[in-house]
């Protein structure tokens, strides 16, 4: 719902982000990035582990780091599952912190 799935053959999106930044090259420097995918060979969820031991849990998604780790200038669009979604779902994964 909301925008978040595709259709029956490439499934939901697990990771939505759309902004724009002066360095994009597109119209009116937008980027769109909408990451998933579950077929082999663009399955790009990705699994977290979560400490069950405590009452509370912080979750963070660090987006300055997410964003410094792509090209804004070569890369700007990921709009179906692909192998760049895959590798795009790991940075996701890696700006994730767990408190």
């Amino acid at each position: 719902t909301n925008g978040m799935y595709w259709a029956w053959n490439s499934g939901y999106i697990n990771f939505k982000l759309e902004g724009s930044s002066p360095i994009c090259p597109t119209r009116k420097n937008q980027f769109h990035f909408h990451l998933g995918g579950f077929a082999a060979p663009y399955a790009s969820m990705q699994t977290l582990r979560f400490p069950a031991q405590r009452d509370d849990i912080n979750i963070a998604f660090d987006i300055k780091q997410f964003l410094e780790s792509i090209d804004l200038r070569e890369q700007h669009s990921i709009m179906m599952p692909s192998e760049a979604s895959v590798l795009l779902s790991q940075q996701v994964k890696q700006s994730i912190t767990v408190q």
